[in-house]
C-alpha cells in the first residue's frame, strides 16, 4: 500500500517531476508498495483485483467481472448523448441503446 505522502505525490505527479519521477521515489522509499510484473520476484500472480483488468496480467483472480464490450458500447452511447450533434439528438439510437444496457 502506498504511504499517504506517496498517494499525494501520485495525485499531483506534475508538481513532483512527473509520474516517472514519482515512481522512482516510491521505488526507493517503499518498494513493497509496487508489484513486480516479471522475474523470480514477480508478485502480480498473488494479487486479487477488485475489477477484472482490461489487459491480461498475471493474477490470482478478480472479484467483479467486467464486460469490456458493454463498457465500450456504453462509452459510445455516452459520446452520442454528449456530442450535441444534430444526428445524435434527432435519432433515438442512443436512447434505445442506453435502455437496452440498463
Amino acid at each position: 500500500m502506498h504511504l499517504p505522502h506517496h498517494q499525494e505525490m501520485l495525485r499531483n505527479a506534475a508538481k513532483h517531476g512527473g509520474i516517472d519521477a514519482v515512481m522512482h521515489i516510491i521505488r526507493e522509499e517503499n518498494s513493497a508498495a509496487l508489484h513486480i510484473e516479471t522475474g523470480e520476484r514477480e508478485t502480480l500472480s498473488q494479487r486479487v483485483f477488485l475489477n477484472q483488468p482490461a489487459r491480461n496480467l498475471p493474477m490470482k483472480g478478480f472479484v467483479n467481472h467486467v464486460d469490456w464490450a458493454m463498457v465500450a458500447e456504453a462509452t459510445r452511447i455516452a459520446h452520442l448523448h454528449s456530442s450535441g450533434t444534430r444526428a445524435a439528438s434527432s435519432n433515438n439510437e442512443a436512447t434505445n441503446a442506453a435502455s437496452a444496457l440498463a
